[in-house]
């Protein structure tokens, strides 16, 4: 709900507003970004509106957007990261694995440890991503999956370890998940740098499979392989209005 309503609903609500008190004839300063009192001040205790235009037409800040690789809160993103890596490993499976440890920071515990919500709940997503070999938006969204049996014999054996070391980590929300194999084998992995964040992005397979597993159950696979392969020819695919047909239900 504050997802849905902080980046879509808001902006939406508060667009409608503006409209109707200006439709009733309501007033405002005529330049809301000048003066003492602006739309900066309103936004920031230190404003520097100059960022706004330096670098103009060579530092793009598009470029400096994260793209969540995985549809969980952002606390797991790290977590998934190094279990996909372990995944790898063909001893890393559903009846091979003796134990699991998860390191992740101590303030994230209250968020992610044993949450009812499925793709908040961290033991629950390191196992549903075991029994699955990976997660889709689906998978980690299902609440049934809570209570599959394979995916809880798995969950049994994960054990969360808060870290003061990874709490004071640079980059944040690193995660270690230590596993421990049936046949005496001992893994870990350590996720430093989140993928799909600026400093770790995705490259555009991983980004157009992701767009995938959103729209193709909404839009069918073929439409929306299409709507990726316009997408990425963006630059020469003709006026914008073309994508109208690709995007509708």
């Amino acid at each position: 709900m504050e997802k849905a309503f902080d980046f879509g609903g808001m902006g939406a609500r508060n667009g409608v507003m503006a409209a109707t008190m200006v439709a009733f004839g309501f007033t405002a300063v005529e330049d809301p970004f000048s003066g003492s009192q602006s739309v900066f001040t309103a936004l920031a205790d230190n404003p520097a509106p100059g960022q706004l235009v330096a670098e103009l037409g060579t530092r793009f800040e598009v470029f400096n957007t994260t793209i969540k690789k995985w549809c969980v809160g952002s606390p797991l993103q790290s977590v998934l990261d190094s279990v996909a890596v372990l995944l790898d490993d063909p001893a890393v499976r559903a009846g091979n694995i003796k134990s699991i440890a998860v390191d992740i920071p101590t303030d994230s515990l209250r968020i992610v440890d044993n949450s009812t919500i499925p793709d908040l709940c961290l033991q629950h997503l390191v196992a549903l991503m075991i029994a699955d070999r990976g997660a889709t938006f689906a998978s980690v969204h299902d609440v049934a999956r809570m209570r599959d049996p394979e995916v809880l014999a798995i969950r049994r054996l994960v054990q969360v370890v808060p870290s003061e070391e990874l709490q004071a980590a640079v980059p944040a929300r690193q995660a270690i998940v230590r596993i421990e194999t049936a046949d005496g084998r001992s893994l870990s992995h350590r996720t430093y740098v989140v993928r799909g964040t600026a400093r770790n992005p995705m490259d555009a397979k991983e980004v157009e499979a992701k767009a995938l597993d959103l729209t193709a159950p909404v839009l069918g696979t073929a439409r929306a392989n299409e709507l990726i392969a316009a997408v990425s020819r963006l630059d020469s695919f003709g006026p914008v209005s073309g994508l109208r047909r690709l995007l509708q239900a």
